[in-house]
């Protein structure tokens, strides 16, 4: 079954020529959905726990939020939420910044499916290269968490988790066009049957672009030329449950996108980022009321300048690698 519907995709407002009259096309899943499960935040106390029964304040934005964001980008997404700003370099692709409750974006941390995620050149999260549709859910949690994430989480901690199998075979695809040649394809799996499930989620994203520097600007760097920018993603996740209620599960992403900014007059600088991460996780119960998971991980965020303006800017490729080795990232009672 499938369906077809005509939006128009919302921009910031200070952008408003970027308007664009948005096709979604919508492929429903072919099995029977699951049915509904009481919503459930981990990121607050870093175990499951039902959100009416939280003390922290917690936004979760589930994938019906997410859908009715298309042409938006994360850090869009996350400002329609009450306590966060974001604000940018540029459109989309280029580096911005998320704030809660008016504290610094280094004070934001950024989790995927659990794994720490930053950048060490932007010195914040890096939320550009990441895409919406390998999104499943997302959890905010605002206010510190210092005590359970460390000092990067004093303004608090927004964790993505991907998408992952479910319940009999689904199957998604959209297709976005717009101005400026705004362009994004994606699709997907997802299955679940017996001990065995998984996703796999695909998308490609083009887009000409305008300036992202303003002529009105005295003494600015103006340079008139259009700043694209392209983008390849795909996430995988695979799981497998054993015997004793325990569960392995294994999940890859992988994000490639080409930048085009402007750094100074008379020359078109770019600049590639390469943003990945690959966990490895066993859970399951160690005694009577309490569970345990132990996790192996690795997040990369890469940024390669290519060309540049400026005379002292260093052409090649500055790395942020995260490693998580075999740890216990938590214990908890059941309730």
């Amino acid at each position: 079954m499938s369906s077809s519907s005509f939006r128009r995709a919302a921009v910031p407002a200070a952008f408003p020529f970027l308007f664009a009259v948005v096709v979604a096309v919508v492929i429903a899943p072919i099995a029977a959905p699951a049915a509904a499960q009481q919503q459930v935040t981990i990121t607050a106390n870093r175990t499951p726990q039902r959100v009416d029964q939280v003390l922290a304040d917690v936004t979760v934005i589930d994938r019906r939020q997410i859908d009715a964001a298309t042409g938006r980008t994360l850090s869009e997404l996350l400002t329609q939420q009450p306590g966060l700003q974001f604000w940018s370099n540029g459109g989309l692709g280029k580096a911005s910044s998320v704030s809660i409750r008016g504290l610094e974006a280094r004070h934001v941390l950024l989790l995927i499916d659990g794994v720490r995620y930053g950048s060490a050149t932007l010195g914040t999260p890096n939320f550009d290269n990441l895409p919406l549709d390998a999104i499943d859910r997302i959890e905010v949690v605002g206010g510190p968490l210092s005590g359970l994430y460390g000092s990067d989480a004093v303004g608090g901690v927004v964790q993505v988790f991907t998408r992952r199998g479910a319940d009999g075979l689904g199957v998604n695809g959209q297709a976005t066009v717009g101005s400026h040649g705004y362009a994004q394809f994606g699709g997907g799996l997802r299955y679940g049957q017996g001990i065995v499930d998984g996703a796999v989620q695909v998308e490609r994203t083009r887009d000409r672009g305008f300036s992202a520097t303003n002529a009105k600007i005295p003494f600015g760097n103006h340079n008139a030329d259009d700043d694209g920018f392209s983008q390849t993603t795909a996430s995988a996740q695979l799981g497998l449950k054993l015997p004793g209620a325990w569960r392995a599960e294994g999940r890859l992403l992988r994000s490639s996108s080409h930048n085009h900014y402007d750094d100074g007059p008379g020359a078109d600088a770019e600049s590639a980022t390469l943003s990945s991460l690959s966990s490895l996780q066993l859970s399951g119960p160690v005694a009577a009321g309490w569970r345990t998971a132990v996790r192996v991980a690795r997040s990369s965020d890469e940024l390669q300048t290519i060309r540049s303006a400026s005379a002292f800017a260093s052409l090649g490729t500055i790395a942020t690698v995260q490693r998580l080795p075999l740890s216990v990232v938590n214990i908890a009672s059941k309730t």
